[in-house]
């Protein structure tokens, strides 16, 4: 590659297009390559440090996406985790990769069973990209799926029904009708319908 010969092996150039290639990777759901260059990316990175903490808590977060989808749920708080404290120390307390660090570190206590650990994560999450981007831009509509999962978990469905409703308001509002982004919502707020004998809104 023109990179290795022109820059020295450790130069976070490389560590940039080791990240991007892990990201197509992972977008083409090959998780073991994924995992292999943002690993490489890290490892440069965390050599770097000084230079470069966003960087190195970007790819943590990368990481930990990955680790998600695999069902590595130890690994995801661990992961997020040291992403949230490099991120808290380089970004400040409140910054869109936070957000991500906290939403990601409570997925994976939710599917640890920690709910309310899961819940405080979420609000914080959303308190955040609230102040922001305001309450209605597209990047709190995770959130809000999330916390109405929850509630769902403690059979609390009045208010995921809310949080569900206004998740696919968002998307719609931002996004349009016909967005692909829209059907896994779409099917999570149907299931709640019938859960709670609402037939009739399933149809």
């Amino acid at each position: 590659m023109i990179g290795r010969k022109t820059l020295n092996a450790e130069d976070p150039t490389i560590a940039t297009f080791q990240q991007g290639l892990a990201m197509v990777f992972q977008s083409q759901g090959k998780n073991d390559q994924a995992e292999k260059w943002y690993k490489k990316a890290l490892i440069i990175r965390l050599k770097t440090t000084r230079l470069d903490h966003y960087r190195t808590a970007e790819i943590l977060a990368n990481l930990g996406t990955l680790h998600l989808a695999r069902g590595n749920y130890k690994e995801v708080i661990l992961v997020y985790q040291y992403a949230l404290k490099l991120s808290e120390k380089v970004l400040g307390p409140e910054h869109p990769l936070i957000a991500n660090c906290l939403n990601g570190l409570g997925v994976g206590y939710f599917k640890l069973g920690q709910l309310e650990r899961a819940l405080s994560l979420y609000r914080h999450a959303l308190e955040m990209n609230e102040k922001l981007f305001g309450p209605r831009h597209k990047s709190i509509e995770v959130t809000l799926q999330n916390i109405a999962t929850l509630y769902v978990k403690q059979h609390n469905y009045e208010q995921a029904e809310v949080l569900y409703e206004f998740a696919i308001a968002i998307l719609v509002e931002n996004l349009g009708q016909t967005h692909p982004l829209l059907v896994d919502t779409f099917k999570s707020l149907t299931g709640l319908y019938r859960i709670q004998g609402k037939f009739n809104e399933t149809e």
